[in-house]
């Protein structure tokens, strides 16, 4: 990774208008044109797989990160200083004609992953990864695993648009809870079907309360209604539960409003209605411990923030009946 780094930098610094055809290109790319994108987990988790491809590609590519869908991954996310730069320069994008329909390639099976280093074309437009399996099976034995390495290669990719780490600080301040001293149960009641009525806030919390029993619980969720039973509860069972206040459901970056169905709901809004889930992701990064359900939404919060040592599956453990 580390050369693959330095390779990027000196490249990206030398590249322009007149010699960009010599080089090949790695676009992971959510545009109007793409029928789906998913959901902020499953378009970004895979980031150490993406690394590892763009360097073993023959000849070796430039990664590049273009969102248009619902907004420009800028507006939530950006490159650290001194990371590494994979915001696509508009000049590029142009010449790449990154917004067309032109090739995809997808990765959902160890045939896709396999053929991809011999892939002719000098631009290749991702859709959709998958990522984990890929990259512990392409790794040296003496190398770190993917779960392992995620945490040093997201903050090298990814930090806060000032926005974001404006509203997470923000949030932190009105819940009145310190970053590493908090932990956080993530229930995800609109993801297949609605399952707000089954309370599984109850459990989460629970779980989230087994792994650090006297800190505060922040409770993110898909659902308000999920939160403010949550917070309910922890009142009547003397928990410090905490949620944050928001106005109705978080937005879900390809289907707006509608979690359950199919939907354009995302057309016309400005990148500020999303800003909820990647606060909510933060502010679960920012936890210690993480209580998560079904998705891959708090799970991946924990890979982010590097504490896999300190989560529960909140759908697999029977928590209440412990506590």
């Amino acid at each position: 990774m580390k050369e693959y780094f330095t390779w990027h930098k000196e490249t990206l610094q030398s590249l322009n208008e007149d010699n960009w055809v010599l080089y090949h290109y790695f676009l992971y790319r959510c545009v109007p044109a793409d029928k789906k994108c998913s959901g902020t987990s499953d378009r970004l988790k895979a980031v150490p797989a993406l690394l590892l491809l763009a360097y073993q590609a023959q000849p070796r590519r430039l990664l590049f990160f273009h969102w248009s869908r619902p907004a420009r991954l800028e507006e939530f996310l950006m490159p650290p200083v001194g990371g590494m730069n994979w915001s696509l320069p508009a000049w590029l994008a142009d010449k790449l004609n990154v917004e067309q329909q032109g090739p995809k390639y997808f990765f959902e099976s160890k045939r896709d992953f396999d053929r991809f280093p011999q892939y002719s074309d000098a631009i290749a437009r991702v859709k959709n990864v998958r990522g984990s399996e890929f990259y512990d099976r392409s790794r040296n034995k003496a190398e770190l695993s993917f779960d392992q390495v995620y945490h040093e290669v997201w903050s090298i990719l990814f930090e806060p648009a000032p926005a974001i780490a404006a509203l997470v600080q923000q949030e932190q301040h009105a819940m009145q809870l310190e970053p590493g001293h908090y932990v956080a149960a993530h229930i995800r009641a609109l993801y297949m079907s609605d399952t707000v009525d089954q309370h599984e806030e109850i459990n989460a919390i629970h779980c989230a309360r087994s792994m650090k029993p006297s800190w505060p619980i922040f409770v993110a969720s898909d659902s308000i209604n999920t939160t403010q039973a949550a917070v309910a509860y922890g009142q009547k069972q003397n928990l410090v539960v905490v949620a944050r206040q928001a106005q109705g459901d978080p937005l879900h970056l390809d289907r707006g409003r509608d979690f359950l169905v199919k939907s354009e709901d995302w057309k016309g809004r400005p990148a500020s209605d999303f800003y909820d889930v990647f606060v909510d992701l933060y502010l679960l990064v920012q936890s210690r411990c993480v209580a998560h359900g079904i998705g891959g939404f708090g799970r991946w919060a924990s890979l982010v923030a590097g504490t896999l040592d300190c989560v529960i599956d909140h759908r697999k453990q029977n928590c209440s009946a412990i506590a």
